[in-house]
């Protein structure tokens, strides 16, 4: 299983990053040049998951419908709700699908990052072995073993000169004053920066998203919900990427504010207030529409009802050798018989 997984998600992935930093000759800036072709990436998925946010707000007004119709019947409540999604082809699972794909690929860059000898000088294992001999470091005495070693083969280039494969130049893994292999500590406080911006971002994305995400769920309970989500992602992210290498923080960073950037534009070209609109309107059609249709039915109902009451009248006028009244409202000149059973009917009828 492992030999699949680093052969499908951590070889490609360590083959984009490594030809990013051949064209930069900077790891820092490899890494954000990975971010955005990740992004990118990710763009068809974003769509997908924004068409999908726009499904949701369409059939939104109906959701409400039925959860206000079948409150008290929650078996029946979800059945409906299932067979509405099915009808509108609407799978709710289809918006965490970006997230989703997004963790496997942040494990991976943390792998790549703290692995910069295998994955981005493709030196085999015998090498780092030999490597980590020479410069006297040992797996236990360094959180990130690879890491220590490059940053060890900086100061000792000679030592490791006949080591490395001829033509192998030796990695940096310094970027801004930042050593990316190495986590944030309070020892460097310098390194902060890096989770305090991770949060920062993840809550500027988490405030545009709610902008989208307010017309899906509405109410006190689900307006909590979003704000303690734009209080909860952050500091989730604020701790992660105080946990893990900066280069993964600063991966972590970009990607949010890209994330954010791209709802943005999403949400100018799928516009998710006035497909709110749109489905208000259509449901408000919709109502009017059956308003018209049981005012119709009760029309041809009194009509029928009218009908039968006039010829039955008729029909007793007639045998009374009375004139056929036009209609119930026509005056009544007769003051026989034929009128007080009328009466009486009618009498009948109120109570």
């Amino acid at each position: 299983m492992k030999n699949i997984f680093d052969l499908i998600l951590v070889q490609p992935l360590g083959f984009v990053l490594r030809i990013c930093y051949q064209v930069f000759g900077s790891y820092g800036l490899a890494i954000i040049a990975f971010t955005i072709i990740v992004r990118l990436l990710l763009i068809p998925l974003g769509v997908k998951q924004q068409k999908s946010t726009l499904r949701q707000i369409k059939i939104k007004p109906k959701e409400d419908l039925i959860r206000k119709r079948y409150a008290n019947d929650k078996n029946l409540l979800n059945q409906k709700i299932m067979e509405l999604y099915q009808k509108e082809g609407h799978n709710p699972a289809a918006g965490c699908l970006p997230l989703v794909i997004q963790m496997p690929i942040i494990y991976v860059l943390y792998i790549i990052i703290t692995r910069p000898l295998s994955y981005i000088l493709q030196l085999p294992s015998d090498t780092i072995n030999k490597l980590s001999q020479a410069l006297n470091i040992t797996k236990a005495a360094s959180r990130y073993n690879e890491v220590s070693i490059a940053q060890a083969m900086l100061n000792k280039k000679d030592l490791v000169a006949n080591i490395l494969p001829a033509g192998t130049k030796i990695i940096n893994l310094n970027f801004l004053g930042f050593n990316l292999g190495d986590s944030p500590n309070f020892h460097s406080p310098y390194t902060l920066i890096i989770p305090i911006l991770a949060g920062l971002t993840a809550y500027l994305s988490g405030v545009v998203s709610q902008a989208s995400s307010k017309y899906v769920s509405a109410g006190a309970q689900a307006n909590s919900t979003m704000k303690m989500m734009n209080i909860t992602m952050p500091l989730v992210s604020l701790w992660f990427t105080y946990q893990v290498p900066i280069g993964v923080g600063i991966y972590w960073s970009i990607s949010s504010l890209m994330a954010a950037f791209q709802t943005l534009l999403l949400n100018k070209l799928y516009s998710p207030a006035k497909a709110a609109a749109d489905a208000q309107a259509e449901l408000q059609r919709a109502v009017e529409a059956r308003k018209r249709r049981k005012a119709e039915q009760a029309a041809k109902k009194s009509a029928e009802i009218e009908a039968r009451t006039l010829a039955e009248k008729n029909d007793r006028r007639k045998k009374a050798g009375l004139p056929p009244l036009q209609s119930l409202n026509d005056s009544n000149e007769s003051t026989g018989e034929v009128d007080e059973q009328d009466s009486a009917e009618q009498e009948e009828e109120n109570e």
